[in-house]
């Protein structure tokens, strides 16, 4: 009798496992699917910080967008235990969405901000296991993301870089681990402070260059 309860168990595992399973994929293809050339995603990113751009009282496509970013990333890491590689849609959306979809490469600054979105989303559950570890990986795909250059060296996205580097040290200072600092790939916490004040600064120097052109070009 014991056995046969067990075994009940068992299958219900199973079948919830394959439930959550099927409910990702899908999740997950609708995101792929999202219209992102027709929801001006790109352009908004380029006006709004995250948290004005999800805003909760949104009814647009990006607000579903969101929903749909946020419910991945939690079946991924807290209900299916999926390593980081697999909860972070940095791979998969720059790539699958142009290959089975037909749409355009999708802009780094719209990768970016659904990286974003996804952090924020687990903050929550941060204390839950393995979710820190997935929390890592998901900063460390939007610094990569965010540390396109242009063909002078300088960086396209200078604010968005020196956001998720300062995301990186509240992490740190959370994680209260010494060598946590070390998987972002800096010597120390005052390294990091030197490259965003730098690129604080490069922003500050593009928007003086853009105010002198728009004003002798009037």
């Amino acid at each position: 009798m014991k056995t046969e309860r067990l075994f009940l168990v068992f299958i219900q595992v199973i079948d919830t496992e394959a439930l959550w399973q099927k409910a990702f994929d899908a999740f997950k293809r609708a995101v792929f699917a999202f219209p992102y050339s027709s929801s001006d995603l790109q352009a908004q990113t380029d006006l709004l910080a995250p948290d004005a751009l999800f805003r909760a009282d949104d009814n647009s496509p990006v607000k579903q967008l969101m929903a749909l970013v946020d419910r991945v990333t939690y079946i991924g890491a807290c209900e299916l235990f999926f390593p980081p590689e697999e909860v972070s849609l940095h791979t998969t959306l720059r790539n699958a969405v142009s290959l089975q979809y037909k749409q355009p490469h999708l802009d780094a600054s719209v990768v970016g901000i659904l990286l974003e979105r996804q952090y924020c989303s687990l903050h929550p559950s941060r204390w839950k296991e393995g979710v820190q570890t997935i929390s890592i990986q998901l900063l460390k795909d939007a610094l990569d993301t965010y540390n396109s250059k242009a063909e002078d060296g300088s960086m396209f996205m200078p604010i968005r870089r020196a956001r998720i580097l300062i995301r990186c040290m509240e992490l740190v200072y959370r994680d209260s681990a010494p060598n946590s600092i070390c998987t972002f790939g800096f010597v120390s916490v005052e390294e990091m402070a030197r490259e965003i004040e730098y690129l604080c600064t490069m922003q500050v120097g593009i928007y003086v260059f853009l105010r002198f052109q728009n004003e002798h070009a009037s």
